[in-house]
């Protein structure tokens, strides 16, 4: 979700005048450190690297979505690459999104809180003071690459991942603007690692199952061209990524 930096994106997505984003300087801990602007490549659509080069999804997203409505759409993108969803009950680096992760083994990178309470939340209560009530359609999710390594945390994903949505309905319901309920648009990990992730296939089970629980099917991701590492999309799978996001999203309106 944080993008790919080997290759600038088409041009045609690179600024958005009707595409909202909150900006974040590199530091997730603040509730009150960004500010919301207008969508803009190598500006504000990476919160934690300083340049933001990544041709990432959130640009095709937003060139879809003002292609075919006539308002205006905010984005509030938190990712941070490598993270792990499931706590098996060691530190890893790169952080956790379990809700009820250990405090002691998320490395000073509880996403989940992050997410909810330095970005959601802040964006809406700063969109608010400006007049704009957010109406919050849908919580895109993909993830999944670090736990497909681990038998514990791929054995896990499923009931964490379900946890984690449904308390993010739970704690963003008073700062809603309409009585529509969030919506995950989930992505399902790709099957073309090299070498394979032993436990890829759980996890991609995982991810369609949570996506069923809530009466949605994932985006399939299989084909989006990749980088030569076998890990990360290029900047035409990025692309891609984004028009389906954007596709389910239309859904959702």
């Amino acid at each position: 979700m944080e993008g790919d930096t080997s290759a600038s994106p088409d041009a045609d997505i690179q600024n958005n005048n009707r595409a909202l984003i909150f900006v974040k300087p590199n530091d997730a801990s603040s509730t009150d450190n960004g500010w919301i602007s207008r969508l803009q490549w190598g500006t504000n659509n990476n919160w934690r690297t300083a340049t933001r080069p990544e041709a990432s999804p959130e640009l095709s997203f937003a060139k879809a979505f003002t292609d075919d409505n006539a308002g205006e759409v905010c984005i509030i993108k938190y990712a941070y690459g490598g993270s792990a969803l499931v706590d098996d009950g060691s530190s890893y680096v790169n952080g956790l999104w379990q809700v009820d992760a250990n405090p002691a083994n998320v490395n000073g990178l509880p996403h989940y809180s992050n997410m909810v309470n330095n970005f959601i939340i802040p964006c809406v209560n700063k969109a608010r003071a400006g007049g704009v009530d957010l109406d919050l359609v849908a919580f895109a999710w993909c993830q999944g690459e670090s736990d497909a390594t681990s038998l514990v945390r791929s054995s896990g994903y499923e009931a964490a991942l379900i946890a984690l949505i449904n308390q993010l309905r739970t704690d963003l319901s008073s700062y809603r603007a309409t009585t529509r309920v969030i919506q995950p648009i989930i992505t399902r990990i790709h099957n073309n690692f090299s070498p394979a992730r032993t436990y890829q296939n759980q996890v991609r089970t995982a991810l369609e199952n949570v996506a069923a629980y809530f009466g949605q099917t994932v985006i399939n991701s299989d084909s989006y061209p990749m980088e030569a590492d076998n890990v990360h999309w290029t900047a035409a799978g990025q692309r891609s990524h984004g028009e389906a996001i954007y596709t389910k999203f239309a859904q959702l309106l």
